[in-house]
């Protein structure tokens, strides 16, 4: 097939997450099976307008990327705006080597929706959450002044963004997958849409190599992947810790964040100074020793999340994950098998599983080779492509 994929960044931008890193393995993957996939997005500061790497092709498009001019309003007027730029650099393409598909993350691909008939391409679009859930997520995280008043015009933003951009690339979309079972649930009630407009495919990773964990020694080492935000349950992570019951135990916090100085004068201010290592940030090729490193994977998050994949490296990892049951994540963990699913609202019960596991190795141990089978079985890029080939093959036979 040739594929032409829409994204609002690559790993070649700056400040690139998760949903890039997701994207560049599944473009890579197909790629090798013999697919031509071609990657658009805004050109932002790059100073090259074309790229390829390992069999991808990437085209960096000059444009304004904002939905508008006025909270959002407009965006289509503008014929600079990346609605616009990015049909007009699509359509160049097409015309000289027909795409059979496109594929688009969220409403990256609006612009191709739009004009969609005229253009005779089908599209399929990739949802990671849903415009309530990060509403929700963003009022969690407002703590100063400033963020009160920038929530007014965020709320106006989100409202127009719910009426319109979701819901014009969800129904306008030939297919449209979701990455967990609750962005699936949560665009069907967003959007009113049928349910047989959706698939759940999961994000998957390249497995790593299996090691054999270092058993020597009393301490228990958790680990947390993450921002450092409040809404990520960070700060609740940190009062559970210093409960004297947590003895012999060692939590490495990776990442960074806007409350990374406010958290570590908290968890100095328990006591915990030895006890939780803070390594900021860390290039994604060291994340993954860390973890298996490590015994348990703990996510105390407070927010919406659409499918994180530190679950997914933490399983590959071999390790138990406490997770809060939110969004996605009971997509990755199986409750009682390999980890625990608590109560957000509880925060007694994240510390009562907790408790459970860290006073019981043998149930690490058990849960340890649980997650990595389960993680072989459900969560790699070659099954994560067969399913997103699958899905092509349908909605090309729908012409």
């Amino acid at each position: 097939m040739n594929i032409a994929v829409f994204v609002k960044a690559s790993t070649f931008h700056s400040g690139y997450g998760g949903l890039e890193t997701q994207n560049k393995a599944l473009c890579e993957k197909l790629a090798e099976r013999g697919h031509n996939v071609t990657v658009f997005s805004p050109k932002k500061e790059l100073d090259s307008d074309t790229r390829s790497l390992n069999r991808v092709n990437y085209v960096f498009v000059p444009c304004k990327f904002k939905m508008g001019m006025l909270l959002g309003f407009g965006g289509r007027l503008d014929k600079n705006n990346w609605l616009n730029k990015s049909y007009d650099a699509f359509k160049s393409y097409h015309e000289n080597n027909k795409y059979d598909l496109v594929l688009g993350h969220s409403s990256a691909a609006l612009g191709i929706i739009f004009k969609k008939n005229d253009l005779g391409i089908k599209v399929v679009s990739v949802a990671h959450g849903s415009i309530i859930g990060e509403l929700k997520t963003y009022y969690k995280e407002m703590s100063s002044f400033s963020d009160y008043i920038t929530a007014i015009p965020n709320t106006a933003f989100a409202v127009k963004n719910f009426f319109s951009r979701q819901r014009e690339y969800v129904l306008g979309s030939d297919k449209v997958i979701a990455v967990s079972g609750a962005v699936k649930n949560a665009l069907i009630d967003e959007t009113f849409s049928p349910e047989e407009k959706f698939v759940v495919i999961h994000n998957g990773i390249n497995p790593p190599p299996q090691i054999e964990k270092n058993k020597s020694g009393e301490t228990l080492n958790l680990i947390y992947v993450g921002k450092m935000i409040k809404s990520k349950g960070v700060f609740n992570l940190i009062n559970v810790l210093s409960d004297p019951l947590f003895v012999d135990i060692k939590l490495n916090m990776v990442g960074s964040g806007r409350n990374l100085e406010e958290l570590k004068k908290h968890s100095n201010s328990k006591n915990l100074s030895v006890k939780v290592v803070f390594h900021g940030n860390v290039p994604p090729e060291r994340v993954m020793p860390l973890m298996q490193n490590s015994d348990l994977f703990v996510l105390p998050t407070l927010r919406f999340e659409g499918f994180p994949m530190t679950l997914v490296e933490a399983m590959f990892a071999g390790l138990p994950i406490i997770a809060n049951d939110m969004g996605g994540n009971s997509d990755a963990v199986v409750n009682g098998e390999t980890g625990f699913l608590t109560d957000p609202l509880n925060l007694n019960d994240f510390k009562e599983k907790l408790l459970k596991l860290v006073s019981n190795r043998d149930l690490i141990r058990e849960m340890s080779i649980k997650a990595r089978k389960r993680a072989e079985k459900e969560f790699t890029t070659d099954i994560m492509a067969d399913k997103y080939e699958s899905v092509f093959e349908q909605v090309l036979k729908l012409q």
